[in-house]
């Protein structure tokens, strides 16, 4: 036993055998890794100043770069010795491993502009602080310094900001990673991040790294600034002290102005924090509401200060800033970034705006006497973006996205919570009109529409719906009387080009967008009922896309049924019927197309619907463009070869037409939305055409020129209801049912 026991040791751990030397005094040596790094980072230069390296990334660099004047320099008792005199035109400057040696390494920083030409970029290559061995030197109580290059003090955002307030802008380039050296250390980390309340994800993230190369450029030295006092004061609602200690009041860009900084804990929503605060802040006209976890370097409250004593007085009340966001694109048609930020280790930087329409929540700033004022309902999430909606489409006024340094050291884990997308939704419901809502998280889907929508919004002279500039005005009265077919013909137009582009994705998102903007304009529901033609470019799009993406049949006789949706949901009326004919079928496969990211957004509604239908194949078409879903959808029903398609899709969805028209099911159905509004596909002559009540199929048999089937929705009368309990008193109509049924606006909603 012994035996065996000392034999599986030995294959376990083989015997190593080493001669260690003294760790000798003198100059770093580069690894092979990090040479390999800078090298490839290391842009041409004609004179390089490089600290703490050695000459052979000197003369690797010299044999790509051709000739250069190469400027040697190390660091001795804390402060950089050159070895030579030093000129003040170089063109690149390089920094390994060195500024925690240094004694003043924010004025060595800014001292660098004194010998580097105005655009000379700074190239950093650090080792964090924060890795995995690290950790294990803390626990195990002992930071002595094991090597010439000293005891590392920083990790990547103690980095940041040391930059920062120098006035470099960093940006990470590129990394050297290293796992956990063992799975038991890895799980006591994780169990220390979740008892830290750090996402997991975070902490393992930033561990993992372990040495930084990072590029920083100087971006800001020409902005007008103007000295304290602050013109404004901070509101920060709180929920970890140690973040707001170590970030916003730490800042030495609100110390710079003295500007009061006011911690809200316990707030329900920012608006509670903001209003509750400002009390706090009688002296300063101006607001600004941050994250905890916001940085502000040297220079941020004088070039705020500036920013804001050029407002002039009387716009102050209607102005609103953001530092990040998206804004309209001046030259283009649709939406652009906007703004400047340091985010957790990547530079986002892009122009200044004045025509914002989505502001990041990291920070706002208002005056205290604003007409902006942020929704309760919406939560913490999305609350800013709202604001801009707000400012657009109720004050006739564009917000702001302006440029100033600042740093997100944000521990978000990438990970966007239930409570963001349940914001979206509240979000595209209040702004029904105004078109997709362009968020630097992603877009909420919502009825489409370009900036020129934003604009007519904006414009004081009209009030017109948003999402009717590009369908053309409302038809009138007697025009929709004339026909159940609505023709779009700007949106058309923009289909045809996108055609003639081959830009297929774009023509289909233009086809459900000119749906989703005109089927519940006033004058078009229950009155109009096709779109005749959008279904001939859905057509065209069909055989396109049989064309582009051929495939062939797996098998040669067709079997079972598709049914195709768009989102299935526990109130719908759609989602009812779908379940009772499913439940007369055999071999039923039902595709969701999640046209809405319904499913992507919140997986548990698509487990909601696989328990819905247990008997069934339930499906998911992968995430992806339209374009690309209809591929999908495409290679599926060929593979899956069915005998019958039935079409559940939504008005404006184009994806099931497109995506099966092109394939030989002999039996395709359609069934015409429950509510009769104008959907796409009901003048396809290839499909049977289903309606839900008597009425609709009178009208739909007669104006397509081909026979359509009713499934009525009603069950007989079962006679008059007694209230016994009531007789001889007055009383009012009592009703049950889900809460949403009694939440809902507009004229159908219960309560009305």
């Amino acid at each position: 036993g012994d035996m065996m026991q000392n034999l599986r040791f030995s294959q376990a751990a083989a015997l190593s055998v080493r001669v260690l030397h003294p760790h000798e005094a003198a100059t770093s040596t580069l690894s092979a890794a990090v040479r390999r790094l800078l090298l490839k980072h290391l842009p041409p230069a004609d004179t390089v100043l490089a600290v703490g390296v050695d000459a052979d990334l000197s003369s690797a660099y010299q044999r790509l770069h051709g000739l250069v004047r190469w400027q040697a320099a190390q660091v001795k008792a804390g402060m950089v010795e050159p070895e030579r005199p030093q000129p003040n035109d170089h063109g690149l400057v390089l920094l390994h491993n060195v500024l925690h040696k240094l004694t003043d390494p924010v004025a060595f920083l800014r001292q660098l502009t004194a010998v580097a030409t105005v655009d000379a970029p700074l190239l950093v290559s650090h080792t964090s602080a924060a890795q995995w061995e690290a950790l294990q030197r803390v626990v195990e109580g002992d930071l002595t310094a094991d090597d010439a290059d000293g005891l590392q003090t920083h990790c990547a955002a103690s980095l940041y900001k040391l930059l920062l307030d120098a006035g470099w802008m960093p940006n990470l380039v590129d990394v050297i990673t290293a796992d956990a050296p063992d799975a038991d250390l890895h799980r006591a980390s994780m169990a220390v991040a979740q008892a830290s309340d750090v996402p997991v994800g975070t902490a393992q993230r930033m561990l993992s790294l372990q040495q930084l190369v990072i590029r920083a450029e100087r971006r800001f030295d020409a902005q007008p600034r103007e000295a304290g006092p602050a013109r404004f004061g901070v509101v920060v609602p709180t929920t970890r002290e140690r973040q707001l200690r170590l970030n916003v009041q730490r800042s030495p860009g609100l110390k710079e102005v003295g500007a009061r900084i006011v911690s809200c804990q316990g707030a329900s929503s920012p608006a509670q924090a903001l209003e509750a605060a400002k009390s706090e802040l009688h002296s300063t006209d101006w607001v600004l509401l941050c994250h905890q976890d916001v940085y502000f370097p040297t220079g941020f409250g004088e070039q705020l200060n500036a920013l804001l004593a050029s407002v002039s007085e009387t716009e102050r009340s209607r102005t609103l800033i953001g530092f990040a966001g998206m804004a309209i694109n001046e030259t283009a048609n649709g939406f652009m970034q906007s703004g400047f930020v340091i985010d957790r280790l990547h530079c986002f930087d892009h122009p200044a705006s004045e025509r914002a329409v989505s502001i990041d929540e990291l920070a706002i700033v208002v005056s205290r006497d604003s007409i902006h004022h942020i929704d309760p309902q919406i939560g913490w999430h999305l609350w800013a973006t709202e604001l801009c909606l707000a400012a657009i489409c109720t004050h006739r006024v564009f917000p702001r996205i302006v440029r100033l340094p600042l740093f997100h050291n944000s521990l978000n884990d990438y990970h966007l919570p239930e409570s963001f997308h349940r914001a979206g939704c509240y979000l595209a419901a209040k702004y029904a009109s105004f078109g997709p809502i362009p968020t630097l998280c992603g877009l909420i889907p919502n009825p489409p529409a370009t900036h020129a929508a934003a604009d007519e919004v904006a414009t004081e002279a009209t009030h017109r719906d948003a999402s009717t500039v590009t369908m053309g005005a409302q038809p009138s009265e007697a025009e929709v009387a004339a026909s159940l077919s609505a023709e779009l013909p700007d949106a058309q137009e923009a289909i045809h080009h996108s055609l003639c582009a081959d830009a297929f994705d774009q023509a289909v998102q233009q086809l459900a967008a000119a749906v989703h903007q005109h089927y519940r304009l006033d004058g078009v529901g229950h009155r109009l009922l096709y779109y005749p033609g959008l279904d001939r470019q859905l057509e065209q799009l069909a055989e396109l896309l049989a064309a582009h993406s051929p495939g062939t049949h797996v098998s040669e006789v067709p079997s079972g049924q598709l049914l195709i949706a768009t989102e299935l949901y526990a109130l719908g009326g759609h989602t009812r019927v779908l379940e009772d004919l499913a439940h007369e079928m055999t071999e039923v496969t039902l595709v969701l197309t999640d046209l809405f990211q319904t499913c992507e957004n919140n997986p548990a509604q698509l487990q909601w619907v696989k328990g819905r239908f247990p008997h069934v194949n339930v499906l998911l078409i992968p995430p992806g463009s339209y374009w690309q879903k209809c591929e999908a959808l495409r290679h599926f029903t060929l593979a899956l070869n069915p005998e019958s398609i039935i079409y559940f899709g939504h008005h404006q969805d184009p994806i099931p037409l497109i995506g099966t028209l092109a394939t030989r099911a002999p039996n395709k159905v359609f069934f015409h939305h429950g509510d009769h509004n104008p959907s796409l596909g009901c003048t396809i002559e290839r499909l049977r055409h289903v309606d839900l009540s008597e009425g609709v199929r009178e009208l739909c048999s007669a104006h397509l020129g081909q026979p359509s089937t009713v499934l009525p929705l009603y069950v007989e009368d079962r006679g008059l209801k007694s209230f016994t309990v009531l007789t001889g008193q007055p009383f009012s109509v009592v009703s049950s049912g889900h809460p949403a049924k009694f939440s809902r606006t507009g004229p159908v909603a219960l309560h009305n």
